[in-house]
């Protein structure tokens, strides 16, 4: 089984709704609607967002959605990762891990110092994938509003 791994570029609006698939399937959404194509030909074009994928031939098996943070504490950002999956049934083959590393390995080009993502406290799956790809906890308090 042969992965590649690919950022999303403007051209790239199938593989992109092919992800909000995995994570409808993988995050066990329900009634997910998915915004208009022209909504996320914007977000490919956005260059504050970053999307990653891994691909088995032509299916994306996993992906991650991250969101690129300017810094008012330096001249550089920081980058978020808001979503990451891989498919099941390709789950603990590394390919999580070659996403993160991927995508790492852009945010260097792009001078980018920092990576941070949560991870429910109840998701111990994540949170040891997390520390064993060499992520280090932080105890922080999430607030949401709803509005």
């Amino acid at each position: 089984m042969e992965i590649h791994y690919k950022k999303l570029y403007s051209q790239d609006l199938d593989q992109l709704l092919a992800l909000i698939k995995l994570y409808e399937q993988v995050f066990k959404m329900q009634d997910t609607v998915v915004p208009d194509p022209v909504y996320l030909q914007q977000l490919l074009s956005n260059k504050n967002i970053i999307f990653y994928v891994a691909l088995s031939g032509q299916e994306v098996v996993g992906g991650l959605t991250a969101h690129i943070l300017p810094s008012i504490y330096s001249a550089t950002s920081e980058t978020y990762i808001y979503d990451m999956a891989v498919r099941s049934q390709y789950q603990l083959k590394g390919i999580g891990g070659k996403l993160l590393g991927s995508m790492k390995e852009y945010c260097v080009t792009q001078g980018i110092k920092l990576v941070f993502v949560q991870a429910e406290s109840e998701d111990q799956p994540a949170i040891r994938f997390y520390q064993a790809t060499g992520g280090k906890p932080t105890n922080v308090v999430q607030f949401s509003y709803k509005l």
